[in-house]
């Protein structure tokens, strides 16, 4: 299973959810929402906290809050509202850069269902370049269209919960698997830490995450039959 791109992936995105993403999805339900200090703790473990403008941060969770009670077909029809929502965010702050990969992560925290942040090395990834960050971030989202991403982490989803694992969002783990075809040459040490803590894991759940790799080992390097380079 140390071969498999996917699994480790999965073992990735576990070891990420539990020590973060899980609690701060809890402490965003019991705040009724993203509050000021949710976002500078995610921008800080994000590691977008340089383009977020201390001002704004009220302004960005309302926009944010308003945006996802609307519904969009595609990824590319959400990020295009989204693109409105950091362009207005750089111009009013006058940002040095346009807080891109910023607003699509605090956007997963908000609504996850059926979305999945943007950055650098899932662009890599999928090998979708552009020109400046919105057209970057366009251009992103419509490849994710085409190869049907919400569906094929529709399925991971219900592969994860069939083998009693956390919710762990298929849209991430295939997140994980993007940055990590990104950044190949840190894929060594990502496959090494990844399986020291599988093997660092309870019996019952090491083995289920196990047993998921197994059943996907098929599909390990393409993330369920994606395609995820041009």
């Amino acid at each position: 299973m140390a071969e498999k791109n996917l699994f480790i992936a999965l073992c990735e995105r576990l070891r990420w959810w539990l020590w973060f993403d899980a609690p701060r999805q809890r402490l965003i339900a019991v705040h009724g929402g993203l509050t000021p200090d949710d976002v500078r703790e995610i921008a800080g473990y994000y590691r977008f906290a340089r383009n977020l403008h201390n001002d704004g941060i009220d302004e960005l969770i309302e926009s944010l809050s308003l945006a996802a009670n609307q519904d969009f077909p595609t990824l590319e029809a959400r990020a295009k509202q989204l693109a409105g929502i950091i362009d207005g965010h750089h111009t009013q702050h006058t940002t040095r850069f346009r807080l891109m990969s910023g607003t699509t992560k605090l956007f997963w925290f908000v609504r996850p269902e059926g979305w999945t942040p943007c950055d650098r090395l899932a662009r890599a990834g999928l090998g979708t370049g552009g020109q400046g960050p919105i057209d970057q971030m366009t251009r992103f989202y419509r490849r994710l269209d085409e190869i049907d991403l919400v569906e094929h982490a529709a399925a991971l989803d219900h592969f994860i919960a069939d083998h009693g694992l956390p919710s762990l969002s298929g849209t991430r783990v295939l997140d994980v698997l993007l940055m990590m075809l990104g950044d190949t040459p840190s894929l060594g040490e990502r496959r090494e830490l990844a399986m020291a803590f599988a093997n660092s894991l309870p019996d019952a759940l090491q083995q289920s995450l196990i047993s998921l790799g197994e059943q996907l080992a098929e599909a390990a390097d393409g993330g369920l039959g994606i395609k995820v380079s041009t």
